[in-house]
């Protein structure tokens, strides 16, 4: 049995992880590779060059592409990928407060 102190800890390590992974790197993964994709290669090559005058121009671009192209990877993953299936039974083997309920299937688990 762990002591309160330990569970504390565990707890705060479990929801620093979840909100740096969702909340901090995603950001700042983004501005970073917005902005070394923009100086170090669309700035170097005149044909992208031309296409985006400026920073900001690229900003825009990125800010309105990329988040409609995750939904739709990240639909595909989830819908039409074994992966994510794949993902899901190694989740179920190791967690067994998880059930796999089959599609048809109404249960009430209490």
């Amino acid at each position: 049995m762990r002591s309160k102190t330990e569970s504390i800890l565990f707890r705060a390590w479990s929801y620093f992880r979840t909100g740096y992974a969702t909340y901090l790197a995603f950001p700042i993964g983004f501005v970073g590779f917005i902005s070394t994709t923009y100086y170090l290669m669309i700035s170097n090559i005149h044909f992208f060059a031309s296409i985006f005058p400026s920073f900001y121009t690229y900003v825009v671009v990125m800010i309105l592409s990329i988040p409609p192209l995750g939904v739709i990877i990240g639909w595909i993953h989830m819908k039409k990928s074994l992966a994510f299936s794949a993902q899901t039974d190694v989740s179920v083997e190791s967690n067994p407060y998880t059930y796999k309920i089959r599609r048809g299937v109404t249960s009430e688990i209490s």
